[in-house]
């Protein structure tokens, strides 16, 4: 009775399970890999523990969502655990850096949470580079970045424009890829579209490195007309 206590309170080896769980939490979108999966049993009810990887590049509320439906996930092809950890960790195998980790919120049962019925940021992500697509003014989507606010699917992207255009064409463009966005990928509530005017600043003025003077020439063009054609940054020779 005593060594049988005692078991239930310390991890499981059971591979068969082991890997049952690997495979639910490697099937989670957003998940690169996983390690150090536990299951410790308390009487008849188990508790999971496990670490995830995912893309460096996530935000923190991302990597969240992809931990709750990480937990959501292995509570509902396991009826007998009753809790999940679940350690997130960026993947480093391409870059050296310092590793956060969170953890989900456990004990909740999956239809109470907010968040895990969400779609991952893999799936919004293809969603909203789709919808880009239809822009034709656009010659490039730098980025795009979701975040899970406040319950909702939020996305931040940039996108590059062709440098001859002018300021209040680009400001159109920019509008017309949200509305995009919003009607293509409805479960998105916000989007933030930045810009970048494929500017280029060779230095003439000396002191910095960068697009400033090539887009303080265009404000200055869009607001004075043609007449400062000729004061258009040029490359030293």
């Amino acid at each position: 009775m005593i060594w049988e206590s005692v078991k239930d309170l310390t991890d499981t080896v059971d591979t068969d399970q082991i890997q049952q769980l690997e495979g639910i939490i490697r099937a989670v979108g957003g998940v690169e890999s996983c390690n150090n999966v536990r299951l410790r049993k308390m009487g008849p009810s188990s508790i999971v523990d496990a670490r995830i990887r995912v893309g460096r590049n996530l935000s923190v509320s991302a990597a969240s969502q992809v931990a709750e439906r990480t937990r959501v996930a292995v509570m509902r092809e396991m009826k007998e655990v009753t809790e999940v950890l679940v350690h997130v960790t960026p993947d480093t195998r391409a870059w050296t850096g310092i590793s956060e980790q969170g953890t989900s919120s456990p004990g909740a049962a999956p239809e109470d949470d907010g968040i895990h019925h969400l779609r991952s940021h893999v799936e919004v992500e293809n969603d909203v580079r789709k919808a880009l697509q239809n822009v034709k003014a656009i010659k490039r989507v730098m980025h795009v970045h979701v975040d899970y606010l406040w319950g909702r699917v939020q996305v931040r992207c940039g996108i590059e424009l062709d440098d001859t255009l002018r300021v209040w064409q680009a400001v159109e463009i920019a509008r017309e890829a949200r509305t995009e966005i919003e009607v293509k990928v409805p479960d998105v509530s916000q989007v933030d579209v930045a810009i970048d005017l494929n500017e280029v600043c060779w230095g003439q003025c000396g002191l910095t490195f960068g697009p400033a003077c090539a887009t303080s020439f265009k404000l200055k063009r869009d607001h004075q007309g043609e007449d400062v054609e000729d004061e258009a940054p040029k490359p030293k020779p």
